[in-house]
């Protein structure tokens, strides 16, 4: 396994439980792992705090094997290699820290990728925030990206967190205790490992790279009709996939590039998202509300009332419209994906072709829908590619 250590020679006054249990362990080469146990802690001493993390596979046999450990300090300068986002040296940051490296550790494991993993920690409070359980009290960006990450290591593999009594004799548990004073002493060399950490604070991409997180999760099949990754942004390229055509809209409209000239004058962009259950929006009558945006003057109402808030695009849920299609209206284009054969499911892209979503040179930008391709479209979701200025999806 990537980035972590064998080397037990720094761990000096090993617990007796810990010794016992290292003679217990098998070799794991050429056996069947079928769940992996990463036991965090975190030191927080003479002002300083440390982290590590104790990696052990659980086989098929029932045994168990020691695969290593990772370790470092806590890094409060995000110009320093190893900075995930802590300012202050504390035991939560530590605590953080440990349970952070371990799923960053998770997701950098392709052989662990639909397996169990549980997180094992002695602190209830780092590992309700690493759980979504718990809000953070101090340190919110690095408990932010905790659970960022948290959220992704889950599109990997079945991730639970769990709690171990600290000092309670639990071998893994006094191990990574001593890995921690290790590291706090110098004695092992820690991780240091370059993290653009700096532009994930920016903005929503949190967020973004969450959502999107998914399709890196997927099986080859199902993630080559999705358009590629290139520097961490989906790039979209003239169709080429095998779905059935059934499931897929192609519209064939050709692409207008902009002017050489247009790189170079004043660009200005604002884009106002939304995002809507239909049934939500439906009156008290449940019998109307299951027919979704069937409801005769539903949709007029709801685009009438999202333009009338300046809504460029918006994302409509349980649309259980037919489809796949592309409606127009004096307000909207609306691109759906259509319900399933009994009638549920589906959504909609709505997107204004009234209000202008940016200005180029001191002239407004409007949607035009002929600049727009379907890239894929299923019941769940639709994607959609907009040129030359956006990128719209849903």
């Amino acid at each position: 396994m990537p980035g972590i250590s064998t080397d037990l020679a720094p761990l000096s006054d090993l617990h007796p439980s810990t010794v016992a249990a290292l003679r217990l362990c098998r070799n794991h080469v050429g056996q069947q792992i079928q769940a992996i146990h990463l036991h965090t802690d975190g030191l927080f001493e003479s002002g300083l705090a440390s982290w590590a993390v104790v990696v052990i596979a659980e086989l098929s046999t029932g045994s168990f094997a020691f695969l290593g450990y990772l370790a470092g300090k806590v890094v409060t300068d995000e110009a320093t290699r190893g900075f995930i986002g802590a300012t202050v040296h504390t035991n939560g940051t530590a605590e953080m820290s440990a349970i952070l490296w371990a799923l960053l550790w998770v997701m950098q494991c392709p052989p662990l990728r639909g397996m169990s993993v549980e997180v094992h920690m002695d602190s209830t409070y780092a590992g309700g925030i690493a759980a979504l359980t718990t809000q953070a009290r101090a340190n919110r960006a690095l408990a932010q990206l905790t659970q960022t990450l948290a959220v992704i290591a889950a599109r990997f593999a079945h991730v639970t967190f769990s709690h171990v009594k600290a000092h309670s004799g639990h071998p893994w548990n006094e191990m990574v205790d001593r890995v921690a004073s290790a590291a706090h002493k110098g004695c092992i060399a820690g991780l240091q490992v370059d993290l653009p950490v700096k532009s994930w604070f920016q903005g929503n991409a949190l967020k973004s790279v969450a959502l999107w997180s998914q399709i890196l999760a997927y099986n080859p099949e199902h993630r080559a009709a999705y358009p590629p990754q290139l520097g961490g942004r989906l790039v979209v390229t003239p169709p080429a996939h095998s779905l059935p055509a059934r499931r897929v809209v192609e519209l064939s409209f050709p692409v207008q590039r902009p002017r050489e000239k247009t790189d170079a004058l004043p660009l200005g962009q604002t884009i106002v998202f939304a995002t809507a259950n239909v049934l939500t929006l439906a009156p008290g009558d449940v019998r109307e509300a299951a027919r979704g945006l069937m409801v005769s003057g539903r949709v007029a109402l709801l685009q009438t009332q999202f333009h009338n808030q300046g809504v460029h695009m918006v994302g409509v849920q349980e649309a259980r419209t037919p489809g796949p299609d592309i409606r127009a209206s004096d307000k909207y284009c609306a691109i759906t994906s259509g319900a399933t054969h009994r009638g549920t499911h589906g959504c909609e892209l709505w997107i204004n072709t009234r209000i202008p979503f940016a200005s180029v040179g001191g002239q407004k930008v409007f949607f035009q829908p002929r600049n727009a391709a379907v890239v894929r479209s299923t019941q769940p979701h639709v994607l959609v590619c907009s040129h030359p200025y956006a990128r719209l999806c849903a």
